[in-house]
Formats: structure tokens, sequence, C-alpha cells
């Protein structure tokens, strides 16, 4: 989903203890870690929680001045992705 040259939320973990999953089938168990994520847990089926990393901060250059990345930026994100809200009513065609 994101372009390859940003920091992602997730990424794939391939440093997996091979005790935990042995690679043994073709199909792989995806893992991820968090970049921009700290952590994250599924509550429920359909809801994922998301811990961001504190002390990560925008460019300081207009228009968001080198501010903290938090929530809000996040959800704008899949908002004007996926067309969910935020004056956004239809997906991206870049997703």
């Amino acid at each position: 989903m994101e372009s390859a040259w940003l920091e992602r939320l997730f990424s794939d973990n391939w440093t997996i203890d091979p005790s935990v999953f042995n690679f043994v089938y073709s199909f792989v168990q995806r893992i991820l870690s968090g970049q921009l994520a700290k952590s994250y847990e599924f509550t429920d089926p359909g809801t994922l929680v998301i811990q961001l990393q504190q002390g990560v901060h925008w460019q300081n250059i207009p228009p968001l001045n080198g501010r903290e990345f938090v929530a809000a930026d996040v959800v704008y994100h899949y908002d004007r992705l996926w067309g969910m809200g935020d004056g956004f009513t239809t997906p991206s065609p870049f997703k």
C-alpha cells in the first residue's frame, strides 16, 4: 500500500525464530513488525488497535513544520486511501 521509499506503519519481519514458524510449507505466515507502529493488537476481528512510536516528527518544512506524527495522521491517510471519511468519498486510484 505505502510507497517503498516512505517509512511504513508495518513491515514484514523475516527474522522469525524457526521454532515458532519452521518454514516447511509454501504458505508463509505473515509476521509484521512496527516501524512507525510500536505495537498492534486485534481486539476483535474487525478492530485493529495500533500504538504509535513516540518522538517521530514530520520534516521541519511547511505545512507540518516538524510537528509530531499522531494517530490522526494515520486515520487521515486511510480515509484518503480508501475513501472512508474526512471529505473523501471514493478510494484513491493510486493505492
